[in-house]
C-alpha cells in the first residue's frame, strides 16, 4: 500500500477541545437520579438501598472516609520518593495552567492544561474511580469488599497505585515507551468531588486533598478505533497488518501480558504518526493508556484487543524474546511491594513463568501466545496454557466460555464492515 495523504493525517491532526470531546461522550454524570437518592449514588442506588438503611449508609461512608485518609497517608512516603522532576513539572503547571474536569470515562478524570488550554496531564483521584465513595458520575458506592467490586480479583481504590506500578514495571522491563509516564501524587483542588458536599447537616470539611495517578497526555494522537476507521476508508485490506511499528506493537503486547490488563479495548490504545519507512509508507506508534484495571489477584480476566489484529500473526522478534527472557521477577515484585500491590504477586509470577516458556517454542506466533494467556482465565489455566494443544484446539477451548474471548475478533470484523 503506497503512501496516501489520508495516512499522514496524524502528523497534522487538529486535536478536538475538551468541550468537543465531551459532547461526543454520553456521561453518567448527566443521567437523572432517583428522588430519594440524595447522595447521587446513581446506578448503584437500587442495590445500596436494598441492602442498607440510611443509618448504615452513613456509617459505611464514615468508614470509607477513614480508609481513604489512611491510604493517602500510607502512600505519602512513596509519593515523596517518586520522580521529583515530574512532580515539579506538574506543580508548576498547577500554578501557571488550569485544571479541568471532564465527562470522559466512568471515574473522576481531570485534565491539567497549560496556559493555552492544551492538556498536558491526566489526573485520576483514587476515591473517584467507579464504585468508590467519591465517584462524581453517579457510579459511587459506600462498599469496599469482595462482593461489590467492579471486576473480580481487583480491589477497589487501587487504580492510581496500579497505574503508577504499571509504568514502573514497564520501565524495569525496558518497554517504558509503550505507555505514558505515570506517577502517584497527592494533589488538592476545589474541583475534586467529595460526597460530603451533599450532606445537608455535615459538620466536617470535605476532603479536597487526594491520592491521584498523574499520566502524561499524549499529544497529536487518536484512539485505535478511530485510526482503524481511517485506515479502512483509505483502502487497507482486512487481512493486511495495520501500519503500526511492529516493535512498538510487540512491546505493548508484552506490557499487557505482564499486567494482565482487563481494559485493553480499542479505545485505550493511542495511535500517533511516527514516520515514513524506506518504501515511502507511513507508519505509526502505539501506546497503552488507562492501566488501572490491571495486576489482578488472580489471572481471571484478560482483554487484549491487539491480540486479534493481523499484526499478531507474526512470530515474536528476537528483540521481544530478549525482553521476555530478561524480565527480573525479583525487581518486579519489589515494585509491587512498593505500591502496596502484594496481592498481585502470585498471579504475576504465574504469567511470567508461562510467558518465558511458551515464547521460546518453535513456530509460535504472537497470536498464539495471547491465546495461551487467555487460557489462564480457565480452571487449570496454567496447565492449559503450557499444554501442547494446537492453536485450533486452544480456540475451540476458549469458545466454550461465555462470553467467548473471540468476540473481540468478531467486533473487529464488524468495525471493518
Amino acid at each position: 500500500m503506497r503512501i496516501d495523504h489520508r495516512y499522514t493525517y496524524l502528523s497534522t491532526v487538529t486535536l478536538p477541545s475538551i468541550e468537543e470531546l465531551e459532547e461526543e461522550e454520553l456521561s453518567t454524570a448527566d443521567m437523572p437520579v432517583a428522588k430519594e437518592d440524595f447522595l447521587h449514588f446513581g446506578r448503584e442506588w437500587a442495590k445500596i438501598s436494598a441492602e442498607l438503611s440510611s443509618e448504615e449508609i452513613f456509617a459505611l461512608i464514615e468508614v470509607r472516609k477513614q480508609e481513604i485518609f489512611a491510604q493517602k497517608e500510607a502512600m505519602r512516603p512513596i509519593v515523596e520518593m517518586d520522580s521529583s522532576l515530574f512532580q515539579a513539572e506538574v506543580n508548576a503547571l498547577l500554578d501557571a495552567g488550569s485544571l479541568k474536569s471532564t465527562k470522559l470515562g466512568g471515574g473522576g478524570v481531570y485534565f491539567l492544561c497549560d496556559a493555552a488550554g492544551s492538556p498536558e496531564f491526566v489526573i485520576k483521584p483514587a476515591d473517584e474511580a467507579i464504585l468508590c465513595l467519591n465517584n462524581p458520575k453517579h457510579r459511587a458506592s459506600p462498599f469496599n469488599d469482595e462482593l461489590h467490586r467492579l471486576r473480580e480479583f481487583l480491589p477497589l481504590y487501587q487504580s492510581p497505585s496500579t497505574e503508577a506500578a504499571v509504568f514502573s514495571l514497564a520501565t524495569e522491563c525496558g518497554i517504558d515507551r509503550c505507555s505514558p509516564e505515570t506517577h502517584l501524587m497527592i494533589l488538592s483542588s476545589s474541583l475534586f468531588y467529595d460526597i460530603s458536599e451533599r450532606f445537608e447537616n455535615y459538620k466536617g470539611p470535605a476532603s479536597k486533598e487526594k491520592l491521584c495517578s498523574v499520566q502524561r497526555f499524549i499529544p497529536d494522537s487518536i484512539d485505535l478505533t478511530q485510526a482503524m476507521h481511517e485506515w479502512f476508508e483509505a483502502g487497507l485490506e482486512e487481512a493486511q497488518p495495520f501500519p503500526i511499528d511492529q516493535e512498538d506493537y510487540e512491546e505493548v503486547l508484552l506490557l499487557l501480558w505482564l499486567i494482565f490488563d482487563g481494559d485493553g479495548h480499542s479505545s485505550n490504545f493511542r495511535i500517533y504518526f511516527k514516520g515514513i519507512d524506506e518504501n515511502g509508507e507511513a507508519f505509526y506508534g502505539i501506546k497503552k493508556i488507562d492501566n488501572g484495571l490491571s495486576l489482578p489477584e488472580e489471572n481471571c480476566y484478560l482483554l487484549n484487543y491487539l491480540g486479534y489484529l493481523p499484526n499478531a500473526r507474526k512470530a515474536p522478534s528476537q528483540h521481544l524474546l530478549e525482553r521476555i527472557m530478561n524480565i527480573d521477577e525479583c525487581r518486579c515484585l519489589e515494585i509491587m511491594n512498593r505500591y502496596r500491590l502484594a496481592y498481585a504477586k502470585e498471579a504475576f509470577l504465574e504469567r511470567v513463568e508461562v510467558l518465558k516458556e511458551v515464547a521460546q517454542r518453535p513456530f509460535i506466533t504472537l497470536e498464539e501466545i495471547n491465546l495461551r494467556f487467555e487460557l489462564l482465565c480457565l480452571p487449570n489455566g496454567k496447565e492449559y496454557a503450557l499444554s501442547p494443544k494446537s492453536i485450533e484446539e486452544i480456540t475451540a477451548e476458549l469458545n466454550k466460555t461465555t462470553p467467548s474471548p473471540t468476540e473481540a475478533a468478531q467486533n473487529f470484523l464488524l468495525l471493518r464492515a
